[in-house]
């Protein structure tokens, strides 16, 4: 399957990074220009993070770009099942982490961007694939 047609969830990190043009992560702003290119899944656990973490005039951006491609990108109000949830919590991830892995297998990503390293790294056997937004801007060149 392409990536083009691949459900994808971007990290909270990532929405960020990619909002406040941190040139740290320039990759993550490039990503956010591309969103037309693929088709991407926003789980409640990372809508919740944003809306803690981004200034109102920042979450106001997020919305105007989520608005601006509705045929490539889905909200997901759906909470994370609890099974889900306490076996991510098992494996060792911390609270948020474990709903961000719990949501992305919920709403049946197969792709999982994120910048955090420590993001499920020791987890094995996921159900989806762990880039960064590096490794999927490659992709999307391909």
């Amino acid at each position: 399957m392409s990536i083009q047609n691949s459900r994808i969830v971007l990290d909270t990190n990532v929405w960020i990074y990619g909002l406040r043009r941190d040139q740290t992560y320039p990759q993550c702003e490039e990503l956010l220009d591309k969103l037309r290119m693929f088709r991407v899944i926003i789980p409640r656990q990372v809508l919740f993070e944003l809306q803690v973490n981004l200034s109102p005039q920042e979450y106001q951006q997020f919305w105007q770009l989520i608005n601006a491609y509705p045929a490539q990108i889905e909200v997901s109000w759906d909470p994370a099942p609890q099974d889900r949830l306490d076996r991510y919590r098992q494996l060792g991830c911390r609270k948020g982490d474990a709903a961000v892995a719990a949501l992305t297998e919920h709403v049946e990503a197969e792709v999982l961007v994120r910048e955090n390293r420590e993001l499920l790294r020791d987890v094995s056997n996921l159900p989806f694939r762990l880039v960064s937004s590096t490794e999927l801007l490659a992709e999307l060149e391909r």
